[in-house]
């Protein structure tokens, strides 16, 4: 299982959100969870998504601490637009966070401006 990505700092009141790439009779599924072993044993029972019902083998292949929901969202939809190819040069690299969403061309900035307006909000 990819473990290259350690938990972020976060809030006490906020939920650690990750991102997930699983395999599933060798076709790759991209999700965002806040607790991938419990939504892994989702996909493993078929409760999972449509995608990895009737799977017989489920079996994570990378996974990364992000923090807030809004940029695990934004990493998820850039990963889902990678061809297969360019997904696995991401399970083979296991990219930590700040290495992640460089390589998907995601600004930190935009993190931090929207943290800020949600607190001001």
């Amino acid at each position: 299982m990819g473990e290259a990505c350690d938990e972020t700092d976060r809030t006490h009141d906020a939920a650690l959100w990750w991102v997930y790439i699983i395999e599933c009779d060798g076709r790759l599924y991209t999700g965002i969870t806040t607790d991938p072993e419990r939504r892994l044993r989702e996909h493993q029972s078929g409760r999972g998504a449509r995608f990895t019902r009737g799977a017989r083998r489920v079996r994570v292949r990378y996974r990364c601490a992000l923090g807030s929901r809004s940029l695990a969202l934004r990493v998820e939809y850039r990963l889902k637009n990678l061809v297969r190819g360019d997904k696995l040069a991401v399970i083979r690299s296991q990219p930590v966070r700040d290495s992640l969403v460089a390589l998907l061309a995601l600004s930190e900035h935009d993190e931090l401006a929207e943290n800020r307006d949600n607190r001001l909000a």
